[in-house]
């Protein structure tokens, strides 16, 4: 018998850029490992809808909490995407579909229960 397999990396992940939906759930854990339990603590939606947004001369397409509410703007550049939160003057690394093992990643978007941290 014989079995061959291939394997590639991804390099670009068609990220969308309009009609979509990310549902965030949090949870929190209630009992220790080795069977730990977790108990929901909240869910956040957050939509695209397609409408661009200028920001400090780069093009942006804005995010919402599906109720219409601005919570910033999301870009696409080479594989990477980043996030603008509605609050900051800075972007910040969301995804990046080309990082490598051994990689340093800069300016991470951590989004925590109780705000965000970088």
């Amino acid at each position: 018998m014989t079995l061959a397999l291939s394997a590639q990396a991804q390099v670009n992940f068609p990220f969308p850029d309009s009609a979509a939906t990310w549902v965030q759930y949090y949870e929190t854990m209630v009992s220790p490992p080795p069977l730990p339990t977790f108990e929901w603590v909240s869910t956040a939606n957050f939509c695209m809808d397609g409408t661009d947004t200028l920001i400090a001369g780069t093009t942006f397409t804005r995010l919402s909490d599906c109720a219409g509410g601005y919570v910033g703007a999301i870009r696409q550049d080479t594989g990477a995407v980043y996030f603008q939160p509605a609050d900051s003057a800075q972007a910040y690394l969301l995804y990046d579909f080309g990082v490598s093992m051994g990689d340093t990643l800069r300016d991470v978007y951590v989004n925590e229960l109780l705000g965000t941290g970088t």
